[in-house]
């Protein structure tokens, strides 16, 4: 049985308690102790390095502090998440929080009592049944940042059905 790691990253070594989890970063937003320190002059994110070092095994990624920033640093953060899951050969799952949710290719299975956006930041071929407003019944193609999936509302179980990573966007949600 494996348990689900604690990183904190850069900035997000603030909230460490004690000696909880790891702290990995190049010290830019941080200038307390980090036990992985990154060189500064490199040409990847603290969280691409982090979201590459995480072995397979681990397929739910909880990720906290990474929105309501900077916008541009929001926007980089979404396509490191989405080419980590588009490199995982495993059914594989990242959250910002509660605000937005990633998910590799696949079958998924969501509980969704909520308004709702589906967005891919690639051409992917969706399918969305079940309990909600708008749903696909055929695999559909989505343009990368299309409209097709904007304001949809689920009242229970949903099926997602994606050939590449795809997010869903709970606007509503603080």
């Amino acid at each position: 049985m494996f348990h689900d790691p604690v990183i904190y990253i850069d900035g997000g070594a603030q909230f460490r308690r004690q000696d909880e989890g790891l702290a990995v970063g190049d010290g830019d937003s941080h200038d307390g102790i980090l036990d992985e320190k990154l060189n500064p002059i490199k040409d990847y994110s603290d969280l691409a390095y982090v979201l590459a070092s995480l072995p397979a095994h681990f397929n739910e990624i909880c990720l906290y502090g990474f929105l309501g920033g900077r916008r541009d640093h929001e926007w980089a953060n979404l396509g490191e998440a989405h080419a980590f899951l588009k490199q995982r050969h495993q059914a594989t799952q990242l959250h910002f929080g509660s605000r937005i949710s990633g998910f590799s290719s696949g079958r998924w299975q969501l509980e969704i009592d909520e308004s709702f956006s589906l967005l891919c930041l690639e051409a992917s071929k969706v399918k969305l049944d079940g309990e909600c407003r708008y749903q696909l019944k055929q695999k559909t193609s989505m343009e990368p940042l299309c409209s097709h999936g904007l304001s949809n509302v689920g009242h229970g179980a949903v099926i997602l059905q994606t050939d590449k990573p795809v997010f869903i966007i709970y606007p509503d949600r603080t």
